[in-house]
């Protein structure tokens, strides 16, 4: 004798035959849990043998004693009756089929599939819930809303059952079905004997099974059992107690008499020990139900120190009729009247229809603050209008109401009407006003001509005055020298700016506080994503095939404008301001393809070198006097600044133009600019010698003009370009009128100056004359050519031949070799390596990379060296890295 355990289904069985006619089923739900759930009498005698065994199917369960062989079921689902006894017994085998109503198997509940119809928890059991919970029994057809939960598809109808007294079709939307309580023959009644109440079930019954599947309790409640009012009141159900009928009712409505029913009360005033004077309370008047006829109250009573026999007097014979009724005066609320006419006043209910003589109303009616005499009928009050005039409100007052019924406008009696008299005053008024406007538009126009001859009169004997007094400056300044004006510079210097402002100045104009001068702000949370994508992104910059192919992209694209280039340019200039010769080899090369570009399109070589790559040229072309080794004027020690300048202080602000009379000719002046140019012809002379000469300069001539004019004659060469004019243009291009022009229209770039109005147009003129000795034209000027063009018209042949021998001096001087041109670029990229942030360059490129990145990696991938190198793969990881949000 032993245990048998077998699984079926996903359970395990255990039978324990120790001396025993019973079978015990229990649930192993894991290797340390089981659960016993029921017990069977297997057999009627004898101990169970060990050898037992399943049906084919797993449904019944053979046990055998030494006498008897019994089929024992493994389920006894039949044997409850509610969800959760089926579902709280722990049977594995047993489920609740809801609309069935029934505990199952589930292969036995029909379309147990459905969501819903099958219940394997307790927690899926159906719940119902009702509102309200409970009725008064003298209450019929109320709706009922009824909530239920767990409940399956119930589109075949369901039906609401209060026990066997009544039956009606449900309303199902959603989880909610509307249902009404029973009809009046239906509503069972509550005998006193059962109390106050009675509990129902209600059922919700499946039309698809003809079943009830889910209950729950309702209460019909009866107040009419109370005959106290401390057992009314204390009824845990809506009991109301009518303390004047001594009734207890459900509906409060139904007490004839109700504490603060009376809407205004009225306070009596106390005449005598024996009497007093009360006004009648006002009723709520009901526009919708408001009858013609009077009214007697059902109760009146009074409130005296709560004397509870003068609450309710029924046997009054105290009316209340209807209130008077006017009508308007007029649609638009006023009537017109004159003096003495009788104002009428209709309506209706003016006179109560009473048998005694006391039914008279007192009325008073104001017509503005004064009474009038009155007459008063069913439909019209007459009213005797005082001795007034104008607009007055009309009231009238009767008991403790008051209305107003309109305006009324009394007029007195005129020859002209009122619009004639309006009509004849306006139009005085606006003769006179037009007479006024004109004479004083005719003052004011005398007095403007008076004023406009004295200011002409005035204006002619200035110009006079200043005629004169130019003549005598300009004879003055031809007698003088101006040395006296520069004697202010002995000993002192010329205050040059240091080598980043000149360099931010020349690369990025006009942008005082530049990114590339201030640390890179990232938050930091991605700073250290950023930082690897920017070191990452500055190798590929230091890549001369993915430079050179970042660049002619950008170039090609349409969007690209010369903005956009020489910001890039300068930007590039910066990054690699630790490696010029690394820049400038890249910049060799974008010049020799540019020449390749323009001599294949068959352009005019002349034309070469007017845009491209221009802050790059005249970055590279900058002379030594630029650099950081020319020596700065030396700080106050106090102040810790020293102000230079190299105008005087009063020409610093520009000159204000005023009305006509400060303006002359400009032919006036020409004897001035004469006498001008004649004084400023020297340092004019000496700036151009020291920029065209190679020997008569402050310093030794930069290897960067030689090195850079030797590979532009290389390239002429090359191509086979021997026109003289040719060569000259290009070197004019890369030099004169890339950088000393502009240094010359821009002397706030180099030195701490202000320019003003006066002085940029001064230096224009020097600039435009630089330009033309450059030039290999000629020029050909007549009387209408402008002033600035023949004022040096005679100077710039001789400044012509001194470009000419410049080039030639040039040319003629020992070749730099590439060595010492780089061992030059290596040591001014030493002093000046950390003059900007690579970092900030480095992001502020990128910009251009994100708005560009597909046609840049397009550009790479159709590149044969950028293939090999790999340099989109790694592109793509700088994005990758710059994108990168966590």
């Amino acid at each position: 004798q032993g245990d048998k355990v077998r699984l079926v289904g996903h359970m395990d069985l255990q039978a324990n035959g120790h001396d025993t006619f019973n079978a015990t089923t229990i649930r192993v739900d894991s290797s340390s849990r089981a659960l016993q759930y029921e017990t069977v009498q297997a057999v009627e005698n004898g101990p169970i043998l060990r050898d037992m065994a399943f049906s084919s199917d797993h449904h019944y369960l053979y046990v055998m004693s030494e006498t008897q062989l019994s089929r024992v079921p493994v389920e006894a689902c039949g044997q409850y009756s509610t969800c959760s006894e089926c579902l709280g017994s722990g049977d594995p085998h047993c489920g609740w089929c809801v609309l069935h109503n029934m505990c199952a198997r589930k292969e036995k509940c029909e379309r147990s599939s459905e969501p819903r119809r099958f219940a394997s928890d307790i927690k899926q059991c159906v719940r119902l819930s009702v509102h309200p919970n409970n009725i008064s029994v003298s209450q019929f057809s109320v709706t009922l809303v009824l909530e239920a939960h767990n409940v399956p598809e119930l589109s075949a109808g369901v039906n609401c059952t209060f026990e066997d007294l009544a039956e009606m079709n449900g309303l199902v939307e959603g989880n909610r079905i509307k249902c009404f309580s029973p009809a009046e023959k239906e509503m069972p009644r509550i005998i006193v004997d059962k109390g106050d109440h009675q509990i129902v079930q209600l059922y919700l019954k499946s039309k698809e099974t003809g079943l009830a599947f889910a209950n729950t309790s309702f209460v019909f409640y009866n107040c009419s059992v109370h005959k106290s009012c401390l057992s009314c009141v204390s009824s845990p159900y809506q009991c109301h107690w009518c303390k004047y009928r001594h009734d207890c009712t459900h509906d409060p409505r139904t007490c004839s008499f109700q504490e603060g029913r009376v809407k205004k009360p009225e306070l009596c005033q106390l005449l005598s020990p024996t009497s007093m004077l009360c006004q009648a309370p006002e009723l709520p008047i009901n526009l919708a139900r408001q009858q013609e006829v009077p009214e007697r109250p059902d109760e009146f009573g009074f409130k005296l120190d709560d004397v509870q026999a003068l609450m309710a007097l029924n046997t009054t014979s105290f009316i209340y009729y209807p209130n008077p009724e006017f009508e308007p005066l007029s649609v638009s609320g006023v009537l017109e009247l004159k003096p003495g006419s009788p104002i009428i006043l209709k309506g209706r209910n003016f006179l109560p229809p009473t048998n005694s003589g006391n039914g008279k109303l007192n009325y008073t009616v104001l017509i503005g603050e004064k009474p009038c005499m009155l007459t008063v009928s069913e439909t019209q009050l007459l009213c005797e209008s005082p001795n007034l005039t104008g607009r007055h409100k009309v009231l009238a007052r009767v008991g403790g109401i008051e209305f107003s019924p309109g305006v009324v406008h009394i007029t007195s009696d005129s020859p002209l009407s009122s619009t004639a008299i309006i009509g004849i005053a306006v139009a005085g008024a606006l003769l006179i006003l037009f007479i006024v406007v004109v004479l004083i538009a005719y003052k004011r126009k005398s007095r403007e001509s008076d004023l406009t001859l004295k200011r002409l009169q005035m204006q002619m004997d200035n110009l006079e005055s200043r005629v004169a007094l130019e003549c005598k400056e300009a004879f003055a300044e031809l007698q003088t020298d101006i040395h006296e004006l520069t004697s202010d510079l002995d000993g002192a210097g010329i205050p040059f700016l240091d080598y980043r402002t000149y360099t931010m100045r020349v690369l990025f104009p006009g942008i005082e506080e530049h990114p590339v001068l201030r640390d890179l702000e990232v938050p930091g949370y991605r700073q250290e994503q950023v930082e690897k994508g920017l070191k990452l992104f500055g190798q590929l910059i230091n890549n001369k095939v993915f430079l050179l192919c970042f660049i002619r992209t950008l170039e090609a694209q349409r969007g690209f404008s010369m903005r956009d280039r020489g910001n890039v340019a300068s930007l590039i200039m910066t990054v690699l301001q630790s490696k010029l010769e690394y820049a400038t080899d890249v910049l060799k090369h974008l010049l020799s393809d540019l020449i390749d570009r323009n001599l294949e399109s068959k352009n005019h070589p002349k034309l070469l070198l007017r845009s491209k790559y221009e802050n790059m040229i005249k970055y590279t072309g900058s002379p030594d006097s630029l650099r950081s080794r020319t020596p700065m004027i030396t700080p106050d020690l106090e102040s810790g600044v020293k102000v230079w300048h190299l105008v005087k202080n009063h020409e610093h602000g520009d000159q204000k133009e005023g009305d006509r009379g400060s303006k002359m000719v400009s032919e006036i002046y020409l004897t001035r600019l004469l006498a001008t140019k004649g004084t400023l012809q020297k340092f004019v002379d000496d700036l151009f010698e020291t920029i065209f000469s190679t020997a008569h300069r402050g310093s030794a001539l930069p290897l960067a003009i030689k090195y850079m004019f030797d590979f532009l004659d290389e390239q002429a060469d090359k191509h086979n370009i021997h026109d003289p004019h040719v060569r000259h243009t290009w070197k004019s291009n890369c030099l004169p009128l890339r950088f000393w022009v502009n240094v010359i229209k821009n002397p706030q770039f180099v030195f701490d100056i202000h320019k003003s109005s006066i002085t940029d147009a001064c230096l224009s003129v020097v600039a435009q004359t630089f330009m033309d000795s450059c030039s290999t034209s000629e020029h050909r000027l007549g009387k209408d050519s402008p002033s600035n063009k023949l004022l040096y018209a005679k100077d710039i042949p001789s400044y012509k031949s001194w470009v000419e021998r410049y080039y030639s001096d040039i040319n003629k001087m020992p070749a730099i070799s590439d060595q010492d041109m780089n061992a030059y670029l290596a040591e001014q990229s030493r002093m000046h390596m950390n003059e900007f942030n690579t970092m900030s360059s480095l992001s502020e490129i990128y910009s251009y990379v994100g708005k560009y990145t597909e046609e840049i990696v397009c550009s790479l991938e159709q590149d044969d060296a950028a293939r090999k190198q790999r340099l989109a793969f790694k592109l793509e990881q700088v994005v990758a890295f710059m994108s990168l949000e966590s």
